[in-house]
């Protein structure tokens, strides 16, 4: 729970004094001991507490740790049940963290991912934490994006590797980030990796027929636009839901 102790005395100052027909009196006064309130402690215990976020590494590399870019934005996370909005978050996929910034001491910290439930970037991207993924590899702090959620959940895991970059005019070597994504559908048993069509028919019912019939509709190719694909045939399998 959140300990806004002050704020709360507040508001029972205010609740008591209304039933003695002083509300209208107070209401001004409340107002600014909320404001009050807010400038001197702007940010929740929840969101301030956790690890320095520590920048670089030993070495150059190109591009961004982050998921798309460096930049914080304000987005909304869930800990430990209560609901944090306009947050600056950002997500590092290398390390798997997320990382919230506080204007005021110009810290990046790491949220406990033990505590967070949910949370949604400035993008609109929607995040869940899982406690594991049994057999999976890049796991890690179990940090997952929906993709879909409506009948049927599919997720996909976000992470980056240092790779040595490819520059054939240069006899220095030089490293870059590379981009990879893979995909999970929940089934009855917990989740399933997602990487050929059979998996999509064997957990979500879909023929493969079907299948390649909305590749052609959607002009997606399943191994170069699984993220796209995987999408369509939610929307499919939701549609098909509704029609039964």
């Amino acid at each position: 729970m959140i300990n806004y102790f002050y704020l709360g005395t507040a508001l029972f100052v205010f609740c008591f004094l209304s039933q003695m027909g002083h509300a209208q009196h107070l209401q001004t006064d409340l107002s600014l001991l909320q404001q009050a309130y807010k400038d001197k402690i702007p940010f929740p215990q929840e969101t301030a507490t956790g690890g320095q976020y520590e920048v670089g590494g030993t070495f150059h590399v190109d591009g961004t740790p982050f998921l798309v870019s460096s930049d914080y934005g304000e987005g909304a996370v869930n800990i430990n049940g209560e609901e944090f909005d306009k947050v600056l978050l950002n997500l590092d996929v290398v390390k798997d963290q997320l990382i919230t910034y506080h204007p005021r001491n110009y810290q990046q910290i790491i949220l406990d991912h033990r505590k967070v439930q949910t949370f949604q970037l400035v993008s609109g991207r929607k995040f869940i934490q899982l406690p594991d993924m049994p057999g999976y590899t890049w796991h890690y702090n179990g940090y997952y994006e929906v993709l879909w959620e409506k009948d049927i959940m599919i997720i996909s895991k976000h992470y980056k590797e240092e790779e040595i970059k490819k520059d054939f005019g240069s006899s220095e070597k030089s490293f870059e980030f590379e981009n990879h994504e893979d995909f999970f559908i929940k089934t009855s048993n917990g989740f399933r990796r997602v990487t050929r069509k059979k998996h999509v028919v064997e957990t979500m019912g879909i023929s493969k027929k079907q299948i390649n019939k909305i590749l052609r509709q959607e002009g997606l190719r399943f191994k170069k636009n699984t993220r796209q694909v995987l999408i369509a045939l939610g929307n499919f399998y939701t549609s098909e839901s509704i029609n039964r």
